[in-house]
């Protein structure tokens, strides 16, 4: 009976206790099962600057893609400006490679596995948000999601544009740019969809 017993525990410490603690107490995404508490977690958090758990917040906005839902765009949505914590010598300037929105902000990547579904977010962001970099981060967001038909997104934030007042306009044009970035294998889909659009 001791032996059922001390199986019985196991199992319930392996599947029914809800948070999955790395080092350090974050609360990662492993299992569907934990999903919900590194959502509260970070629904939770006041200083979207992460402050000096800026790690465990990176960490869990990381591990959040391997785990989409409707409510993950809704938080992830929410961390679009928040950027990681800087490795060895970033601080200084010293990168390895030019960054990019998915190697500095978390939730970029977490985002883009959600795919089509955070398109909609993602538009109302490039529309509202008062900071360039949480609207930059939003179209390379939408850019990556789209990445096989980008002149898709160029239609989109124009047709937006046309109806639009400043300051949406102007936020939803700075958005095609950034999308025209990766329009390098599709140049004359990307180029039809601007003449239509203007």
């Amino acid at each position: 009976m001791t032996r059922k017993l001390l199986i019985a525990v196991f199992l319930v410490l392996l599947f029914i206790v809800p948070l999955s603690v790395s080092a350090g107490g974050c609360p990662v995404a492993t299992t569907i099962s934990n999903v919900s508490a590194s959502l509260t977690y970070l629904e939770n958090r006041v200083d979207m600057k992460g402050g000096t758990d800026a790690s465990c917040v990176t960490k869990t906005l990381q591990s959040l893609r391997a785990f989409p839902s409707e409510r993950a765009v809704i938080v992830l949505t929410k961390y679009l400006g928040f950027p990681r914590p800087p490795k060895n010598g970033e601080a200084k300037g010293f990168f390895s490679h030019a960054p990019t929105p998915i190697d500095i902000y978390p939730a970029v990547a977490s985002l883009i596995a959600n795919g089509k579904a955070a398109a909609p977010s993602m538009f109302d962001v490039i529309r509202h948000s008062e900071s360039e970099a949480v609207r930059t981060n939003a179209a390379e967001v939408l850019s990556r999601v789209y990445r096989s038909s980008p002149e898709d997104v160029i239609t989109l934030l124009l047709h937006y544009a046309k109806s639009a007042n400043e300051p949406e306009r102007g936020r939803l044009t700075e958005a095609v740019k950034i999308v025209q970035l990766h329009c390098s294998e599709r140049p004359a889909q990307c180029d039809a969809a601007l003449r239509a659009g203007r």
